[in-house]
């Protein structure tokens, strides 16, 4: 994907500076920081991998009456989309991601960057895959909620389109509407009044949605009686949008690794091919007994892959994530091929 000058891209920066004024790191100091990189990452694996994951929604129910809601994005009319979502906790537990299925997009596709904020409290800022029918999760700082306790689930869009209209939609549970009262005294039927919904209002976008987004407004409708009501102000519906927890699992520990730092042998010494023995110790201090390492030029040949090879550095053919299939057999084929000759 390209991105236009001046405009916000989806993503943040990482930059490593260096200069001439520096100093050569000690390998202590190496050492020290693969440690507790490694720890952090073990930490990871043993929170997330082995967990048990909970999903509690805003109320979403799936039916044959299923509208959406805008999630980001900018209007035709310029404006940015900023939506907001009830959410009352049946138990009280720890949110760590957010989850929900996009249906179908509305205008161009551009680097949407999106705020999401409980009560207030701005705990993510990501940018919508654009996929339709499609899941997303999303990470947020891990958020306390509490049973019984209302919350407001914010999406600020922070970026316009410079493409004019660009809309990410999520689906919304619509619900039965009230049936009217006949009125006796007036010789009428009575207009519902918000009480008689099912559900309380559960969501709040920034502006009309126009009559290209759905939503715009619930009709009750009759030969004898006709009302509109204006959405989501009085409207019925719940986004559908989950929050995510979880119980962290058993103790797991990996023993290998695919870590892109290089061998590190200082001023060049030892065997450049493979790793220092100053890593391998730490390595062994972590658990770790094997491992995938990155070569900055490709091997064309099995010998070479046999000169490369050790407990930490095992090859692995590797190959662009969107060739097609066939294409990745015949690389292999031709990879084998040349080196039977």
């Amino acid at each position: 994907m390209t991105y236009d000058a001046n405009v916000k891209w989806p993503a943040q920066a990482c930059l490593i500076l260096a200069g001439d004024n520096g100093r050569e790191v000690s390998q202590q100091e190496f050492r020290q920081y693969i440690y507790n990189d490694l720890i952090a990452n073990n930490n990871a694996i043993q929170k997330y991998l082995a967990a048990s994951w909970h999903a509690y929604s805003t109320g979403y129910e799936e039916n044959d009456y299923l509208e959406c809601l805008v999630l980001g994005g900018t209007y035709s009319n310029g404006s940015l989309a900023k939506t907001s979502i009830k959410f009352t906790p049946e138990q009280s537990f720890t949110g760590e991601a957010l989850r929900f299925k996009t249906v179908a997009n509305l205008g161009e596709w551009y680097p949407l960057i999106i705020d999401v904020y409980i009560n207030g409290e701005k705990v993510s800022r990501f940018s919508p895959n654009w996929r339709e029918w499609a899941w997303q999760t999303i990470n947020i700082t891990p958020y306390k909620f509490t049973a019984g306790q209302e919350y407001t689930l914010t999406f600020e869009t922070a970026n316009p389109s410079p493409n004019g209209t660009g809309l990410v939609r999520i689906y919304l549970d619509q619900q039965d509407l009230p049936w009217p009262a006949w009125d006796e005294a007036n010789n009428t039927w009575q207009k519902p009044d918000d009480t008689k919904f099912q559900f309380p209002v559960h969501y709040e976008v920034s502006s009309l949605e126009g009559t290209d987004v759905y939503p715009k407004s619930i009709y009750i409708e009759n030969l004898e009686y006709s009302w509109e009501y204006s959405s989501p102000y009085t409207g019925p519906g719940k986004a559908f949008l989950e929050i995510l927890s979880c119980t962290p699992g058993k103790s797991v520990t990996p023993t290998q690794i695919c870590y892109p730092f290089g061998a590190y042998h200082p001023k060049k010494t030892g065997n450049i091919d493979d790793i220092s023995p100053e890593l391998k110790s730490t390595f062994k201090q972590i658990g770790l007994s094997s491992g995938m390492t990155i070569w900055d030029e490709p091997i064309y040949s099995l010998e070479g892959v046999r000169n490369k090879y050790s407990d930490y550095v095992i090859p692995r053919y590797m190959v662009l994530g969107n060739l097609e299939q066939s294409q990745t057999f015949q690389a292999i084929d031709t990879f084998i091929g040349a080196n039977k000759e």
